[in-house]
């Protein structure tokens, strides 16, 4: 049972408007209009849904040809009907409600928007009740009407107390992950950052670029990105994979301009190429400008462009006046944003992997560390690309002695990198390389990493205490306070989850809480901002996910994931969705991804969030016109 409710968050949306009109009990099977008495009638209703946690998670869904009621917490479901006539009616809402171009067909009630089907009280909730291990409880309350598309249809809920409706909920759904720790970079030892510094040790290892494009050219050589050669020290790495967004102005027709741009992309790439004889792994990602045109023409005399469809704003750019004036901001906006992934270089000429296991042993015999290290990383790099296989290193033995520390803590770290590596056998690498050198703060962070890794999949695995205390004791060694504090947040990810199983709660908000007083000081990627909103939406923290998702939305280079979580979380809130700054992150969803945000006015439970937003009139004329074909 509990797979179903994993897909289940609630939206306490506005309730139907409790208002004089009433078109008689026979249209709403008896349930009564509290009207100016609902304090009388829905208080203790009001009160026990404030009160609630928001662990507490209930829904409809239909299944197997039935509706069901469902709610992850006996207690709960008892607290909240008490009495004979306490119930529960279901409103069943069609898509086909809600026409483009027509006026959405809403039923003309103050109690229910669609199909109101039968009340069920609390004697009959009791009898349809099937209750489950973990405490789930699902409630049969009726079968699905014959004539009901389930394809298009959502479930709405009323909450009836003492016969009188009291509550109104829509469903939308945003998922969050509790258990999704931030990436941690593991710290090579000296001799490797002075030997070979290696990107696939430094995991999050990338370099960002701004490119820009002139007009109507798409044709680039070497010299026109010489600087990025130049910057990147090509002779020292060579790049592994590179992913280019570019971005045309909103101008001219969009087919053309995706064109344009996916061109440009790509001779990018071919000059890069031509530089380098490794193959470059590339992504291209081509889109109009729409988020910096918008944000740009704010405060000028354009600005009321703004409040104009994408088509009415493309018609007033071919007035060769306007677009002449506008083209000191639409130049800006012509470019490419290359985020490049690198690879060190080997020097070393020579392919046969028998002579060079000979030498790197002849080296460790001989005490060469520096030799040892070097023929050591060509190795490595050998068997990271395909070369060689893992294997190569079998037999290679490198004595456990303090002298030969930082050649085994880089097979321990190369090892680290390998899928089929196992955390046990990693742990065991790491606790004997701290018995030969039990001060060295590279070692014992990189040692708090694959620990905190352990104890996430295994509680047994540490004394809680004792693993906090060896991380806030690396305050005071060299390690980067950022790398630390990343160490600290992901602790208390793993804490709190541990609190909360064991029922702990207030323990469980203190480590939420820290999480929330403390990302900051960390230099978050998107990932990192889209793991920590997660994290926020599963307990139920909406308004932090939201704050935190703000600051990064509007960027023109936001991952669409990120991307599209904010618009989940945030885009059943009128207020906010009516704004031009939201307009301009909608339509940069748009550019990404146009199937995904057309996706969104899905039905709940089939993949979107509710195609009950286009009761928002704004929602509804973006959607009709970039989503029907």
């Amino acid at each position: 049972m509990s797979h179903w409710l994993c897909f289940l968050l609630y939206a306490l949306l506005p309730m139907i408007s409790l208002a004089q009109h009433d078109e008689g009990l026979k249209g709403t099977f008896g349930i009564k209009n509290p009207q100016k008495e609902y304090v009388k009638y829905c208080q203790e209703c009001k009160n026990t849904l404030q009160k609630m946690p928001p662990e507490i998670k209930y829904g409809v869904q239909g299944f197997d040809g039935y509706i069901y009621f469902i709610i992850n917490d006996r207690e709960w479901y008892h607290r909240l009907f008490k009495k004979k006539f306490d119930g529960i009616a279901i409103d069943i809402i069609r898509k086909q409600q809600y026409p483009c171009g027509k006026k959405n067909l809403l039923a003309d009630s103050w109690a229910y928007k669609g199909e109101l089907l039968k009340p069920m009280y609390l004697s009959d909730m009791n009898k349809n009740m099937y209750q489950y291990s973990d405490g789930s409880i699902a409630i049969r309350y009726a079968k699905i009407p014959e004539n009901v598309d389930t394809s298009a249809t959502e479930y709405n809920l009323l909450i009836i107390k003492n016969k009188y409706l009291c509550h109104y909920s829509t469903f939308y759904d945003v998922r969050g992950q509790k258990w999704q720790l931030l990436d941690m970079d593991m710290i090579p030892d000296s001799v490797d950052q002075s030997v070979s510094m290696q990107s696939t040790i430094l995991l999050n290892k990338e370099w960002i670029f701004d490119v820009p494009f002139e007009k109507n050219k798409y044709e680039y050589n070497p010299q026109d990105v010489k600087p990025i050669h130049d910057s990147l020290r090509l002779n020292d790495f060579y790049i592994k994979k590179i992913t280019i967004k570019a971005f045309s102005s909103i101008e001219g027709p969009t087919e053309k301009n995706i064109m344009l741009q996916q061109k440009r992309a790509e001779s990018i790439v071919k000059a890069l190429q031509m530089s380098q004889v490794e193959t470059i792994n590339a992504h291209i990602y081509a889109s109009e400008n729409w988020v910096e045109f918008l944000s740009d023409i704010e405060g000028s005399k354009y600005a009321y462009l703004k409040n104009l469809t994408k088509d009415a704003i493309k018609e007033k750019l071919e007035n060769k006046e306007i677009s002449a004036e506008l083209e000191p901001i639409l130049k800006k906006h012509r470019k490419a944003i290359l985020h490049i992934q690198l690879e060190k270089k080997v020097s070393h000429l020579h392919s046969d992997s028998a002579v060079l296991r000979m030498q790197l042993e002849n080296a460790i015999a001989e005490k060469n560390i520096l030799k040892a290290h070097e023929l050591q990383q060509i190795i490595f790099s050998k068997i990271r690309t395909a070369k060689w296989p893992c294997q190569t290193l079998s037999g290679i033995e490198i004595p456990k002695k303090a002298e030969y520390k930082s050649l085994l803590h880089s097979k321990a770290l190369f090892l680290y990198t390998q899928a089929d590596t196992s955390l046990v056998s990693l742990l065991k690498e790491f606790s004997e390389l701290l018995k030969l050198s039990p001060k060295d703060p590279r070692i014992r962070y990189n040692f708090c990493i694959l620990r905190l890794k352990h104890w996430a999949i295994n509680e047994s695995a540490e004394d809680p205490k004792q693993l906090l205390n060896d991380i806030l004791e690396l305050n005071k060694s060299s390690i980067n306070k950022n790398l630390i504090n990343r160490l600290l947040i992901n602790y208390y990810i793993i804490y709190g989850e541990r609190m909360y199983q064991q029922k702990k709660y207030e323990e469980k908000d203190k480590a939420v809480k820290f999480i929330y007083s403390n990302y900051a000081s960390l230099q978050l990627t998107y990932a990192d901002v889209l793991h920590i909103a997660e994290y926020f939406v599963a307990y139920a923290k909406y308004s932090w996910a939201e704050n935190l998702l703000a600051m990064y939305a509007n960027k023109i280079d936001v991952t669409e994931d990120l991307l599209f979580y904010y618009l989940n979380l945030t885009i059943i809130k009128p207020k906010l969705t009516s704004t031009a700054a939201y307009r301009s992150i909608m339509l940069n969803a748009i550019n990404i991804n146009q199937v995904r945000f057309c996706n969104l006015f899905k039905p709940f439970a089939k993949g979107g969030i509710s195609f009950q937003l286009l009761e928002n009139d704004y929602l509804k004329n973006t959607y009709c016109e970039n989503c029907l074909e």
